[in-house]
């Protein structure tokens, strides 16, 4: 029994290091736009990533048999808030709807951001500002999430705002590989982003 309790920790110690997740494959169910075109940008806000204690490229923790925890970055190497911001581009492209990606520094500000959009022709500008955006993988996958939508018209003016914000453990992932940790944490990411994107107030802007 001992050697089974061991040999399940050095499985999870093993699996906890070098885990990448690719949230750049993700699309999110979104409303009507009545933009021709409409740039998105996301900035990262969290305070780890502001600090310098995690890198752009931080998605979560994956703990190892003993909760050692072990970082989880991007599959793409780019920071997440780029990750992101290809998945709500992604999200309205199916939906018919040209998107223009807005990139931002960490910590930008709303007004940094509009700067930028005056710099498009997009006739809409989607802004996330992400608070928070963390997943923790052990005895199941918890998502951790503050993220606020802006709406801006073409002059600058706010037409709508929203903020979602929680903690969920999704009851899934104790023994997923890699692709199937992926796959909960991006199915994840396409609800709550539409959850934010469905708010009336963010809607009703982009309507």
């Amino acid at each position: 029994m001992r050697l089974a309790i061991l040999f399940a920790l050095m499985t999870l110690a093993g699996c906890a290091i070098g885990n990448e997740y690719d949230y750049r494959a993700a699309s999110a169910p979104v409303p009507a736009s009545s933009a021709e075109t409409l740039a998105v940008a996301v900035t990262d806000h969290r305070p780890y990533v502001l600090s310098g204690d995690k890198s752009p490229d931080f998605v979560g923790l994956q703990r190892a048999g003993f909760g050692i925890p072990y970082n989880v970055t991007t599959a793409s190497g780019a920071p997440l808030a780029d990750d992101l911001s290809v998945l709500l581009a992604n999200s309205f492209a199916a939906a018919g709807t040209e998107v223009e990606i807005i990139r931002l520094p960490n910590g930008a500000s709303a007004d940094a951001a509009l700067e930028q959009f005056k710099g498009t022709a997009a006739d809409r500008f989607l802004l996330i500002e992400m608070l928070e955006w963390k997943s923790d993988h052990y005895a199941q996958v918890t998502i951790h999430w503050n993220l606020v939508g802006q709406v801006y018209d073409r002059s600058g003016r706010l037409l709508g705002e929203d903020r979602i914000q929680g903690t969920r453990g999704t009851g899934e992932g104790f023994w997923s590989l890699e692709a199937g940790k992926n796959r909960i944490v991006t199915a994840e990411a396409k609800r709550l982003f539409g959850e934010l994107l469905a708010r009336p107030s963010i809607a009703g802007a982009l309507g």
